[in-house]
């Protein structure tokens, strides 16, 4: 992908942006899954899932099972607040980051009980 003027863009490092088992990236406005992992400096260790209004989940290769597992604790936390995926774009920041760290605690919490391999 390249900026307007054709200079490439700068890829997203992966090991940056994914850090912890079942990181997630979101990216919109990509016309299909190859050119969501093009903004990766190393797209083959990647997976891109369509996602509701264009948008693309991106993570890595091999943790699907994670990114299952972290979806169910997100809805089992949001729905213990009173809420649903389809209204989280409504919450405050504090109650994101609230959410983000509930959902890391109890993600680790299961993954420290589980034999992955």
């Amino acid at each position: 992908m390249t900026e307007a003027g054709g200079t490439p863009r700068p890829r997203m490092a992966v090991e940056d942006v994914f850090r912890e088992p079942g990181d997630i990236q979101t990216v919109a406005g990509a016309p299909d899954g190859f050119h969501a992992l093009s903004m990766f400096d190393h797209p083959e260790t990647l997976v891109a899932q369509e996602a509701s209004g264009g948008m693309f989940l991106i993570f890595r290769r091999g943790e699907e099972n994670i990114v299952k597992l972290k979806k169910l604790i997100t809805a089992e936390v949001l729905q213990g607040i009173g809420h649903s995926y389809s209204e989280s774009a409504n919450l405050s920041m504090q109650e994101i980051l609230d959410l983000r760290a509930e959902v890391g605690r109890r993600l680790q919490a299961e993954l420290a009980g589980l034999d992955l391999e």
